[in-house]
Formats: C-alpha cells, structure tokens, sequence
C-alpha cells in the first residue's frame, strides 16, 4: 500500500511538471549603439502563465527589467 502511494505522489509530481508552459518571449524593438560599436539595447516582453517564473539565470551584459503584474 505505501509502494502505491509513494508511486501516485511521484506520478502527480510527473504530471506537474510536464503541464508547466514556457514563458512566451516577444522581441519590441532592437536599436544599435552608435557610441558603442558592435553592441545593441534590446527590448522584449516576457509572459509567464500565473504561477509561472523563470529559473535563476545571468545576463551577461547590462540588463533592465520591470515586473508588472496582471488584475486578477
């Protein structure tokens, strides 16, 4: 009976992870530095579902973000 359970647990635990969606990532506008060759600022929007984050990462550049949050 525990081997069941303990099995059912990892099973939902499974299925969880498996429905999770992918951020949605969309480019807004990409604009080239002129006073510093080779290089661009970027904007773009990141849509999580609710609940939804991303994992712990790092830019390798200068980075700029907002957090806004939906209503309910």
């Amino acid at each position: 009976m525990t081997i069941k359970l303990v099995a059912l647990a990892l099973l939902c635990l499974m299925t969880g992870t498996a429905v999770a969606q992918e951020p949605k990532v969309t480019a807004l506008m990409s604009k080239d530095l002129p006073e510093n060759p080779g290089r661009e600022a970027l904007m773009i929007t990141v849509e999580h579902a609710p609940g939804g984050s991303s994992a712990i990462h790092r830019h390798n550049a200068h980075a700029l973000s907002t957090c806004w949050r939906a209503p309910l």
